[in-house]
């Protein structure tokens, strides 16, 4: 099929498809599956981006006014934005990391 086929004096049109898309198909077994790991005590889905010895580590870190939240997050290899999640009383500013309670990160 050439490219030219394709376009509508809108634009390039999208290509219809006779099949359902995959979301939609009822997958019995797939069910099946997530259920059975969901019961051996697995984790389904994205694992967490920083462990609780690296939250532990950043905690640490922040006490020291000399270092950055940008280093620390370098030298955890997660972004700033993420250090802030795992560490919500950041958010308070870096003072409450020294005499406020120590919160845990996200479960």
């Amino acid at each position: 099929m050439s490219l030219a086929s394709c376009r509508t004096a809108g634009g390039i049109s999208g290509y219809s498809s006779r099949r359902k898309p995959a979301e939609t198909t009822s997958r019995p077994s797939h069910s099946r599956g997530l259920a059975a790991a969901r019961a051996r005590g697995e984790r389904i889905g994205r694992p967490p981006a920083m462990s609780e010895e690296q939250i532990r580590h950043a905690r640490g870190l922040l006490t020291d006014p000399e270092n950055t939240i940008t280093s620390i997050a370098k030298l955890l290899g997660v972004s700033r934005t993420t250090l802030y999640k795992y560490v919500p009383e950041l958010t308070a500013g870096r003072d409450a990391l020294v005499s406020g309670p120590v919160l845990p990160g996200p479960q």
